[in-house]
């Protein structure tokens, strides 16, 4: 990466910097699970642990360029929303999915592909719903004759 700048940029300290740092960010959705799952190691103390979490969160937001309340209480309903979305749901919207901030907007999609989904869905028969009506007889019995039945025949 480095090897392909001219040698008066690969010297200076800051554009290096920049370089590296551009390369190796993490995107908002990798902000985001380290935020969550970020844990207190043992030998760290608390105020560690408050300050990486503080620094996700923050990066978190910069990278998604939250700069209101409403727009953090927007990004926060729409993860919790986006937490109980069932994961076939998920997988339908994976286009999308990081780009859904709004929790409106979510819901919206969410109601729609619901929408579509019940229409194109058909009730099944119930395995021994039917009730036999006469007719014809599926047991592969011969029905019973009746004494008269038997003379007319003959």
């Amino acid at each position: 990466m480095l090897a392909r700048e001219p040698t008066e940029k690969a010297n200076n300290y800051d554009f290096v910097k920049d370089l590296i740092l551009k390369r190796y960010r993490l995107n908002s959705e990798k902000l985001k699970q380290c935020f969550y799952r970020h844990q207190k190691l043992a030998e760290k103390s608390w105020r560690n642990y408050a300050h990486g979490l503080n620094s996700y969160f923050t990066e978190w937001i910069n990278e998604l360029q939250v700069k209101t309340f409403k727009q953090l209480k927007d990004l926060l309903i729409t993860e919790q929303l986006k937490y109980r979305v069932p994961a076939e749901v998920r997988e339908h919207f994976l286009d999308d999915w990081i780009k859904l901030k709004t929790p409106y907007e979510l819901a919206e999609k969410l109601d729609e592909y619901e929408n579509i989904k019940n229409c194109f869905r058909t009730e099944i028969p119930k395995k021994n719903s039917y009730k036999f009506q006469g007719g014809v007889n599926y047991s592969g019995a011969r029905p019973k004759e009746s004494p008269k039945d038997f003379k007319s025949k003959f």
